[in-house]
């Protein structure tokens, strides 16, 4: 086999660490066991035998060999994943085949994009249903003429343990298996106060919630490109990620409650004038001071001057501390309806909206 590194240039790390997953599950079939260990999956032959038999997966078993013998850590958290899954009545028995990136994997997000498109429902794949990997015992998806009745069909084919879509993360020595639905009864998380930031830029904004330790923070991941904000549910640390806001729940919030969203042409203009940078200032002390923080004109000119050398193009950069702000000023002075927003920022992120469906994940 070649070296680990070869592969990599092909091979996308996270289709390696999700193909894994799927891989690990097969040697439990292999054994027909519902545990698997370590040595289990360091075996060349149950490895081979697993992916040839029991995976439909977009990568090749040599790629996987070496992703698994190269990343002990991940190793580890499979096959604690896959025990803990397999410790629940999710799956029943061992006639599963386990899908990533292929196959029954496809037709079951292109029976939704189907459906989404007749519905004009706007909601991503990851939204509708965020399993990285699915273990069947079906062969086909049937057609359905509504997104209704194609969810009632995932979620009978979840539990006769015919067809499980699994969400899954890198996990410590207890992970959790848990459900997650549409019906199920959904954790109430409101608005608390914008968090005062230790930097100005370019982070954009906090938002405390309700919930203790879960924050909303907004940001643009590409100030370089200028792209719009983005919200993103995590823990106080930066810890646990939950997933991100959808651009659709952002905008239906937006367009529903009237939130100012400054225009980039608007931010371009006054990039580009005559003494911009200090109105953009202006703003951005403005703009704080509705979240419920004062910072002085000087201190934001020291962040800026600090952080301007490493920009080829500011627009970006003050796009995304305006949008956020923008926000967080709505949010802490009309808080009559905060709890509303970002309650629903939550919810859609969590992939729990009404037109979600059921899978399993494991944390």
């Amino acid at each position: 086999m070649g070296r680990f590194e070869d592969y990599l240039i092909n091979e996308d790390r996270t289709a390696l660490q999700e193909g894994l997953h799927c891989v690990a599950f097969g040697i439990g079939q292999v054994k027909k066991k519902k545990a698997i260990t370590i040595a289990d999956l360091t075996d060349s032959e149950l490895f081979d035998d697993a992916h040839y038999n029991f995976c439909k997966v977009d990568s090749g078993m040599n790629a996987l060999w070496q992703f698994s013998s190269a990343n002990p850590d991940w190793g580890e958290s499979v096959v604690r994943a896959v025990n803990a899954v397999r410790e629940t009545n999710w799956l029943k028995g061992h006639g599963y085949t386990f899908y990533r990136g292929t196959g029954l994997m496809n037709q079951i997000y292109g029976q939704y994009l189907k459906l989404k498109k007749m519905e004009d429902i706007k909601l991503g794949n990851d939204k509708w249903n965020p399993s990285d990997i699915w273990a069947a015992k079906i062969t086909t998806i049937p057609n359905f003429d509504t997104l209704t009745e194609y969810n009632a069909f995932i979620s009978k084919m979840l539990r006769n343990g015919q067809l499980v879509g699994i969400s899954l993360k890198k996990v410590g020595k207890n992970p959790k298996i848990s459900w997650h639905g549409p019906s199920e009864k959904i954790e109430i998380v409101g608005y608390k106060v914008i968090r005062k930031p230790g930097k100005i830029f370019p982070t954009g904004m906090v938002i405390q919630t309700s919930k203790g330790p879960v924050i909303i923070q907004f940001r643009s991941f590409n100030v370089g490109k200028a792209s719009d904000i983005t919200g993103e549910i995590k823990t106080k640390g930066g810890k646990a990620r939950y997933g991100k806001v959808p651009a659709i729940v952002k905008k239906d919030m937006e367009k529903k409650y009237n939130m100012p969203q400054m225009s980039k042409q608007k931010i371009k203009n006054i990039v580009a004038s005559e003494g911009g940078t200090d109105e953009l200032i202006r703003m951005v002390v403005d703009l704080w001071r509705q979240c419920g923080h004062n910072f002085s004109p000087k201190s934001v000119e020291k962040s800026w001057r600090t952080d301007k050398p490493n920009l080829e193009n500011p627009v970006g950069y003050w796009q995304s501390i305006l949008h956020s702000l923008e926000i967080g000023a709505f949010l802490n002075t009309h808080k009559s309806i905060a709890d509303d927003i970002v309650y629903n920022y939550f919810i859609g992120a969590s992939s729990i909206t009404a037109v979600s469906s059921e899978f399993i994940k494991v944390s």
